[in-house]
């Protein structure tokens, strides 16, 4: 099967023509299962200048659509530009509150159909589905800008999801029983994996409260040698101020010594002299 060539849509530098979204073909479900007229809003100057001045300055969700396709553009086009006027400017005598309820049913009713139905619709099926929404919700003249954004979203995942499943593009998609066996082997890959990370975790839980337990009789070893260690300091200043005390004592008394030595000396002296002093009278 040949593979689909695809482009990305952008806006357009220019507006195309949207007044052919405003139709009296236009109708508003209202409850389950009725549907009321709805009479189409007058086109003014000034809403056209507001729908310019919206559309310059906003950035809009492209669609991908692929070569064959191309009779989807016009749609797409209009998807792109289906921007609301400001429900506070329109000239409708309808109430807001209504409209607003009216814009919800539509709403819900393109969301149901897509969640019952979306698996089995085409590309373009739900294109023109949500064209027939947002022309119904842009006749109401309500805010719709979110809702926009996320049905153009929608619809670019639609269409991955239907690529990958019809196998439309084999640089993507994965037959989902091949996948599913390698994911599995990954997924048992995963499991070893883990297994040998959980008895890694166990083994260094291991060792890390080995070492702090090593740390803990540490500290204990270390509490003790610091209380010896204050023991040793106060011993320390004890004989460290007794020795101060005791030289200061060598001192004093070595000062003494030296002065009782010299009046020794002295008496030694004298007595001498008068010894000899005395023999010498006796010789007289």
């Amino acid at each position: 099967m040949a593979t689909r060539k695809s482009e990305v849509l952008h806006i357009p530098k220019k507006r195309p023509t949207i007044f052919r979204t405003y139709s009296k073909r236009n109708k508003v479900q209202r409850g389950r299962g009725a549907s009321e007229e709805q009479e189409p809003p007058t086109i003014t100057t000034g809403h056209l200048n507001e729908v310019e001045d919206v559309m310059r300055g906003r950035e809009v969700i492209p669609l991908e659509i692929s070569s064959d396709e191309e009779d989807m553009k016009p749609i797409v086009d209009r998807l792109l530009w289906s921007e609301p006027v400001s429900s506070r400017n329109s000239h409708t005598k309808i109430p807001l509150d209504k409209r607003r309820e009216a814009a919800a049913v539509l709403k819900d009713s393109f969301v149901s159909n897509l969640e019952m139905n979306g698996h089995q619709m085409s590309i373009a099926l739900i294109v023109k589905r949500a064209d027939d929404c947002f022309t119904g919700l842009r006749s109401l003249y309500v805010d719709f800008q979110p809702f926009h954004a996320q049905v153009l979203k929608l619809i670019n995942s639609y269409r991955k999801l239907k690529q990958l499943h019809n196998g439309k593009n084999p640089g993507v998609a994965l037959d989902l029983e091949s996948a599913y066996e390698m994911s599995v082997l990954a997924a048992n890959d995963a499991e070893e994996e883990l297994h040998t990370a959980e008895h890694q975790v166990i083994n260094a839980q291991t060792k890390f409260e080995k070492t702090i337990e090593k740390i803990e009789n540490i500290q204990i070893t270390l509490h003790i040698l610091e209380g010896e260690k204050t023991v040793a300091r106060d011993e320390l200043e004890s004989s460290t101020t007794k020795r101060k005390h005791c030289n200061e004592a060598y001192l004093l008394a070595q000062k003494s010594v030296e002065e009782i030595g010299a009046k020794l000396e002295g008496c030694k002296t004298a007595i001498e002299e008068i010894q000899g002093t005395l023999g010498r009278l006796r010789e007289l």
